[in-house]
């Protein structure tokens, strides 16, 4: 702990300073309360630090970006953002145009029957898509589209906060 002290009092003395200074013990029950969490915590702030990000600039917007996306996600609700690795913006729109395009192949007495060598190169489109699995339009449409509506709706979230 002492060597703790030691590194935080070189990185940022004034930080030390306040930290003797808090004595309130009205503060330990809220202590006692995340002392479970603690681990997650100090995992988190190591890797922080590691990438040696940690001035107050950088800090604070790592702190809105992670708020946002905690509050985005329980406004969201269940979301199978597991059908990939991760989707950036063009890939978000790419996952779009092929959902638009495969409603559009519907035809209404015979579906996509007379069209499946258009289904499948679409699907082969989408699973150039960094995705976890094989994934087939026909069994994951609603699912794909509540990605790309979540997406979307989470794109739009931080950019009106600044982030990217």
């Amino acid at each position: 702990m002492h060597q703790d002290e030691a590194h935080l009092s070189e990185l940022e003395p004034a930080l030390l300073d306040q930290l003797r200074r808090c004595k309130d013990a009205r503060l330990l029950p809220e202590l006692d309360a995340i002392g479970p969490q603690l681990q997650d915590l100090e995992a988190y702030l190591t890797n922080v630090f590691e990438e040696r990000d940690f001035s107050p600039t950088t800090l604070w917007g790592r702190l809105n970006l992670e708020l946002a996306l905690s509050q985005f996600l329980k406004e969201a609700g269940p979301r199978p953002w597991n059908m990939f690795e991760q989707l950036d913006a063009d890939q978000l729109r790419v996952l779009g145009g092929l959902l638009v395009t495969y409603s559009q192949l519907r035809m209404p007495v015979l579906g996509y029957l007379l069209r499946g060598g258009q289904v499948r190169e679409l699907e082969r489109q989408l699973n150039l898509l960094p995705v976890t699995q094989p994934l087939l339009l026909k069994a994951s449409h609603t699912q794909l589209q509540a990605v790309v509506s979540g997406g979307n709706a989470l794109r739009l979230k931080l950019a009106g906060q600044g982030q990217e």
